[in-house]
């Protein structure tokens, strides 16, 4: 039923079946999915509790650390930041063997990226990098690190990163973002000729741009 189209009746189901199955031996099953479910219908609270009850009632169900990382988006939904490192954190304690671990250390410094962490980030980037074999995951961490020396100032390593990511971001969502953060780096180093030249590409780039 939660692949249905209608998650809300589905989740309202499996709560049912949840409420009324409690010593079910695959009771840990039913709270996952019923999170699932409410997270589909964006009902971030309903679905952080039954997240957080696999946490804590069932934390050696095999899937309890996709319960852990899907609690924490419910409370990024939620712009509940600090409360969303916190699980990201648990579940890099608590499962360090979890096929999820190189996303959450990825989003875990995304956040750290908002709060003004730049160091940590970059140094976190830097050492998970070392691991990360998948090109397209590669190429995400690799924005963030440059995003990371931007915020903290460093424009003239900023300015080759993000040039060095130019050629492969032909096909990226990030392009546009990537040439105008090229041009901004460059333009506070007062280089204004390839400035323009990437202000022009990302420009072009653009969506808006499009015919």
């Amino acid at each position: 039923m939660v692949n249905a189209s209608d998650f809300e009746k589905a989740a309202q189901h499996l709560q049912r079946v949840g409420a009324q199955y409690k010593d079910h031996p695959r009771i840990d099953l039913v709270l996952y999915y019923t999170g699932l479910a409410y997270a589909r219908v964006k009902n971030w609270n309903a679905a952080a509790g039954f997240f957080k009850r696999v946490v804590e009632e069932h934390p050696m169900a095999t899937f309890a650390d996709k319960a852990v990382y899907e609690w924490a988006w419910c409370e990024r939904s939620r712009k509940r930041n600090k409360e969303a490192t916190a699980h990201y954190e648990l579940l890099i304690k608590q499962y360090p063997k979890s096929g999820l671990l190189t996303k959450v250390q990825s989003e875990l410094a995304e956040l750290n990226l908002d709060v003004g962490a730049q160091d940590a980030v970059i140094a976190k980037l830097t050492d998970t990098m070392k691991t990360v074999t998948d090109p397209k995951l590669k190429f995400e961490l690799q924005y963030q690190l440059a995003s990371a020396h931007f915020k903290k100032k460093d424009y003239e390593n900023s300015a080759k990163m993000f040039e060095a990511l130019i050629e492969g971001g032909g096909k990226s969502k990030l392009l546009p973002s990537i040439l105008f953060q090229a041009g901004e780096s460059r333009l506070i180093l007062t280089e204004t000729i390839p400035a323009r030249e990437h202000f022009l590409a990302a420009q072009k780039a653009s969506p808006a741009a499009a015919p």
